[in-house]
């Protein structure tokens, strides 16, 4: 059987901060993580601590490079933050040279409102070239406040959702896109793109080809299911390795 997920295949270095290529939903795209436990809300439901799944933390049981990646990373950050910000500018300059979407993040979350403004100059400076999800919300509704109240100023450079999680409040001010993790074994929005189109698979990768996010596309809410559950799916289904037109 093929491989259902290519986690990780390759690792790009840009001045020690690791940026590894993406697993099976994202496709080509290059991924930038910190440690969970350093950076996300310390009561974001998915850390493992507060009962959740955190796959990142999960990642780091059963692969361990993964999970010292990120801790390597958010050290990098935090002693040396005009380096990490450098090495974030040469996987911006990496990505946009390759046509492939970057994503921050993979594992963790904007540890601070300041590295949110600092993350948007590039996406300004890159825009359509960012692919997201975040649990800070209140960082995302202050940046639009602070900037007229449109969540265009946002959407415009960076294709960024609100990461909704069952009974975590989620204030959504000002209409952002939002993505939901589901574990229940029944399509939902991407993987019914994927799994519909003539039988062959669709990823991230394929809409940033288009200069496409989930929002453009018309999805306001995006649903999205875990990694184990699809694997089951995938499994039943067969792997399909040709590629989706549109």
């Amino acid at each position: 059987m093929k491989k259902l997920y290519r986690y990780h295949k390759t690792t790009h270095h840009f001045l020690g901060v690791a940026y590894p290529d993406g697993n099976r939903k994202q496709d080509r795209m290059i991924s930038l993580a910190f440690a969970p436990e350093h950076s996300c809300p310390k009561d974001a439901p998915c850390r493992r601590e507060n009962g959740g799944t955190c796959y990142y933390q999960a990642e780091g049981l059963y692969m361990p490079s993964v999970a010292q990646s990120a801790r390597n990373n958010w050290r990098i950050f935090c002693e040396d933050p005009e380096r990490f910000w450098r090495s974030f500018e040469k996987a911006c300059e990496y990505a946009k040279k390759e046509g492939i979407g970057l994503r921050p993040f993979e594992g963790g979350d904007m540890p601070s409102y300041e590295f949110f403004e600092r993350l948007m100059t590039y996406a300004i400076r890159y825009p359509g070239l960012m692919h997201g999800m975040t649990k800070r919300y209140a960082f995302v509704n202050r940046y639009i406040k602070e900037h007229g109240g449109d969540k265009s100023c946002i959407l415009d450079y960076y294709h960024l959702r609100l990461s909704e999680w069952a009974n975590y409040p989620c204030p959504n001010e000002y209409g952002m896109p939002t993505f939901t993790l589901t574990y229940e074994e029944r399509e939902t929005t991407c993987l019914e793109q994927r799994m519909k189109m003539l039988g062959k698979e669709w990823s991230c990768q394929d809409c940033h080809d288009r200069h496409l996010g989930c929002y453009d596309r018309g999805h306001r809410s995006i649903k999205c299911i875990d990694h184990a559950t699809e694997a089951k799916i995938v499994r039943k289904r067969g792997f399909f390795a040709k590629k989706a037109t549109i």
